[in-house]
C-alpha cells in the first residue's frame, strides 16, 4: 500500500489523496492515489497556487470545506470541482530522514 493510500484510510470520508514532495526530496512526479488527484497536484505545482502551496508555505493545514465558494485559488477550486472534488484539506507534515546505517 502506497503512502497517497495510506493517507486516504487515514482522513475519515477521502475518497482520494495525494501526497507532494517538497525539495530537496521532490522528484517532480506527484505521489497520488488517482489520476485525479495527481492532475490536481500537477496543477498546483505548475502554478504555485492552490491549498498545498498555502500550507506548506503557512506550515499549517489550510482547509477549504466548500471548494464552489472558495475564493483564494480560483482555478484550482474549478478544476477541482471538475474532477469531482468538493472539500480540500492540505496539511504540511515533516519527515526526518534516518541516519544511514538505519536504512
Amino acid at each position: 500500500m502506497g503512502i497517497a493510500a495510506l493517507a486516504v484510510g487515514a482522513v475519515p470520508a477521502a475518497v482520494s489523496a495525494s501526497v507532494a514532495l517538497t525539495a530537496p526530496a521532490w522528484s517532480g512526479h506527484p505521489i497520488a492515489v488517482d489520476a485525479r488527484t495527481a492532475r490536481l497536484e500537477a496543477l498546483q505545482r505548475r502554478t504555485a497556487v492552490g491549498p498545498g502551496p498555502d500550507a506548506v508555505r503557512a506550515r499549517h493545514a489550510v482547509e477549504s470545506p466548500d471548494l464552489r465558494a472558495e475564493r483564494r485559488w480560483r482555478r484550482f477550486a474549478r478544476a477541482a470541482i471538475g474532477a469531482g472534488c468538493s472539500r480540500s484539506v492540505p496539511y504540511r507534515c515533516s519527515c526526518v530522514a534516518a541516519p544511514r546505517s538505519a536504512c
